[in-house]
Protein backbone atom coordinates (compact mmCIF):
# COMPACT_ATOMS: atom_id res chain seq x y z
CA UNK A 1 0.00 0.00 0.00
CA UNK A 2 1.73 3.33 -0.85
CA UNK A 3 0.53 6.47 0.58
CA UNK A 4 0.85 10.01 -1.04
CA UNK A 5 1.42 13.18 1.43
CA UNK A 6 1.33 16.42 0.20
CA UNK A 7 1.14 20.35 1.95
CA UNK A 8 -1.78 21.93 2.26
CA UNK A 9 -1.89 25.79 1.53
CA UNK A 10 -4.93 28.22 1.77
CA UNK A 11 -5.77 29.86 -1.95
CA UNK A 12 -5.38 33.29 -2.32
CA UNK A 13 -8.21 35.15 -4.05
CA UNK A 14 -8.99 38.66 -4.87
CA UNK A 15 -12.88 38.54 -4.63
CA UNK A 16 -15.02 41.99 -4.65
CA UNK A 17 -18.79 41.57 -3.91
CA UNK A 18 -21.10 44.59 -4.37
CA UNK A 19 -24.89 44.64 -3.31
CA UNK A 20 -27.72 46.62 -5.34
CA UNK A 21 -28.90 47.64 -1.55
CA UNK A 22 -26.27 48.08 0.88
CA UNK A 23 -29.20 48.83 3.68
CA UNK A 24 -29.50 45.99 6.44
CA UNK A 25 -32.38 43.88 6.20
CA UNK A 26 -32.86 44.78 2.50
CA UNK A 27 -34.82 42.25 0.59
CA UNK A 28 -34.50 41.40 -2.39
CA UNK A 29 -31.20 42.71 -3.30
CA UNK A 30 -28.78 41.68 -5.92
CA UNK A 31 -24.73 40.83 -5.75
CA UNK A 32 -22.15 41.10 -7.63
CA UNK A 33 -18.80 39.45 -7.70
CA UNK A 34 -16.09 40.48 -8.96
CA UNK A 35 -12.93 37.91 -9.32
CA UNK A 36 -9.66 38.26 -10.95
CA UNK A 37 -8.09 35.01 -12.65
CA UNK A 38 -4.94 35.51 -11.95
CA UNK A 39 -2.75 36.33 -8.82
CA UNK A 40 -0.77 38.72 -11.31
CA UNK A 41 -4.08 40.75 -12.18
CA UNK A 42 -5.13 40.97 -8.52
CA UNK A 43 -1.79 42.50 -7.18
CA UNK A 44 -1.92 44.88 -10.09
CA UNK A 45 -5.74 45.75 -8.97
CA UNK A 46 -4.73 46.35 -5.49
CA UNK A 47 -2.02 48.54 -6.23
CA UNK A 48 -4.11 50.91 -8.44
CA UNK A 49 -6.44 50.60 -5.14
CA UNK A 50 -3.76 51.75 -2.76
CA UNK A 51 -2.54 54.65 -5.50
CA UNK A 52 -6.17 56.07 -5.47
CA UNK A 53 -6.10 55.59 -1.87
CA UNK A 54 -3.18 57.60 -1.38
CA UNK A 55 -4.26 60.51 -4.10
CA UNK A 56 -6.95 61.16 -2.03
Amino acid sequence: MSTTRGLAAPAFAHVEVAASDDRALAENVTLSFDADLTIDEARQKQKQKQKQKRQR
